[in-house]
């Protein structure tokens, strides 16, 4: 009989068994924008084959509508590149 198979059929063992996780605390719902494109999300995919010396796909997610824009771009953009792309 394997470990595993006596440790989940032990109750003794299940009883005084140590936790090792945290304990969970209550759940906070997050706010819901108020319209479309107020707030954003932004994920960067590198790491890509050159394609036109693109090799980035820069994903930007709205809260509000889920609406997903890809955008194609080249590693060391800038944040200040990124702005000027959205």
């Amino acid at each position: 009989m394997s470990k595993n198979i006596y440790v989940q059929g032990c109750f003794k063992y299940q009883q005084n068994k140590v936790q090792h996780q945290k304990k969970l605390e209550e759940l906070h719902s997050l706010d819901i924008p108020q319209g479309p494109w107020q707030e954003i999300n932004i994920n960067i995919i590198r790491l890509l084959p050159k394609s036109n010396r693109m090799d980035v796909i820069l994903v930007i997610v709205d809260k509000f509508t889920k609406m997903i824009r890809l955008k194609v771009t080249i590693t060391n953009i800038s944040s200040e590149g990124i702005t000027k792309i959205y």
